[in-house]
């Protein structure tokens, strides 16, 4: 799928995105609408310094959170605290949730991601992008 990028839309490896409020609009906070595919699941990670919490809307997912697995569904929430290792795996129907960021401007990190993406085709990005990316926001990979 080829990344879709607007002012308030963002696509990429199946996923769908809109943000609902950025760092742009002074509020603090980032929040997004997310759609994940049935199976989608970033590696383990940890955002320092930022707290993210997600409210499921549809559809189910599998959370592990500090080593704790999870299955999180319809109308549950799920917050990960600064520095806490997460990841998670959409159900297999996918699944829709909003997620909140505070403080706010991590919709850059997506924003910049789908541009990188869109911009290299079918290749893929190099590690060092990605290394600038989780320095730039803050984002640490972990086992």
């Amino acid at each position: 799928m080829v990344p879709v990028v607007s002012e308030r839309e963002i696509s990429f490896d199946g996923a769908r995105m809109r943000v609902l409020l950025g760092e742009d609009a002074g509020a603090g906070l980032t929040v997004l609408d997310e759609i994940a595919p049935p199976g989608m699941s970033p590696p383990p990670h940890a955002h320092v310094g930022v707290s993210e919490t997600f409210y499921v809307l549809e559809g189910s997912y599998k959370f592990v959170v500090d080593g704790r697995e999870q299955e999180v569904r319809s109308g549950e929430l799920v917050s990960v605290p600064p520095g806490m290792t997460h990841s998670w795996t959409a159900g297999s129907h996918g699944a829709r949730s909003l997620i909140f960021f505070v403080p706010g401007g991590m919709e850059g990190y997506f924003v910049e991601l789908a541009h990188a993406l869109s911009a290299a085709g079918d290749q893929p990005l190099e590690e060092s992008f990605h290394a600038r990316m989780r320095e730039r926001y803050g984002t640490e990979l972990r086992r």
